[in-house]
């Protein structure tokens, strides 16, 4: 039995379901494709991150090493340096040791003595003053830097400066261990007040190794204190830095004014 023919009514509701089937597919299709392109994108955004991380950081421990590596390089070339002129003086010892042991061996007393004296005096003509740096924290690593730089203008040989952590003395000090460098320590502890502002800074001696081979002559070592500034300008003294040398040339006029005051009193009483 034939099925009825569809009305002209039918056949266009048929067409309309089938486009409206049509249009609902269309748009499932490109909100799949939509969607993949936004995890795609989103995928591609992490594995971009991660690999901006990864290169950062790898950078980061390329410049660390670098450092590492320069302050090796600074570390070697210095001992390189110091082994040198220990050799050197090691050599030119060991050579006036048989000069004077053949003088002393013919009774030439007199002319021994001689040329000690005139050794001696030639190997203090030709030491180079170091200078080391102390530091309470690397934060203040800056500023040892620039007291390196103000003092190698002078001629020191300052090596690089070394960390040290929650110890030392209260306030800058410059350390001398021979009792006759007590002037050069002082004019160290002048400068830094003058060209570092580091009005605090003062001489100070330390004993116990005056023959000691660990410690050269003109070795000093300067110890920054807790409160120290990181870093500072190299500029002329500092208003603060000439209220402070003007209180103490004050001070130092009163205790003479003091003094002869004194004197007078006693001579008149006398």
């Amino acid at each position: 039995m034939a099925e009825p023919l569809m009305t002209p009514e039918q056949r266009l509701a048929a067409l309309e379901q089938l486009e409206a089937r049509q249009r609902h597919s269309q748009k499932r299709a490109v909100w799949a494709a939509w969607g993949s392109l936004a995890v795609a994108a989103v995928m591609l955004a992490i594995l971009i991150g991660f690999a901006t991380y990864r290169l950062a950081d790898v950078q980061r421990q390329v410049t660390r090493l670098t450092d590492e590596t320069k302050k090796l390089n600074g570390d070697i070339a210095t001992k390189k340096e110091e082994l040198n002129r220990v050799s050197a003086d090691l050599s030119h010892k060991q050579e006036l040791l048989a000069s004077v042991s053949l003088k002393l061996g013919t009774n030439n007393v007199d002319d021994a003595k001689k040329e000690l004296a005139t050794s001696e005096a030639a190997a203090s003509s030709k030491i180079i003053p170091r200078v080391f740096v102390h530091v309470r924290s690397k934060d203040q690593i800056s500023l040892s830097k620039q007291i390196a730089e103000m003092l190698r203008t002078k001629g020191y040989s300052v090596p690089r400066a070394e960390i040290l952590v929650d110890k030392g003395p209260p306030q800058t000090e410059v350390r001398y261990f021979h009792g006759d460098e007590d002037k050069e320590a002082t004019a160290i502890a002048l400068d830094l007040a003058k060209q570092m502002n580091l009005t605090d800074a003062k001489a100070k001696s330390i004993r116990g190794f005056e023959t000691s081979p660990l410690v050269k002559p003109r070795q000093f070592e300067i110890w920054l204190g807790p409160g120290t500034p990181t870093t500072i300008a190299h500029a002329t003294p500092t208003t603060s830095t000439n209220s402070h040398l003007a209180r103490r040339l004050a001070d130092h006029r009163d205790r003479r004014f003091t003094k002869s005051r004194r004197g007078a009193r006693a001579a008149h009483q006398g």
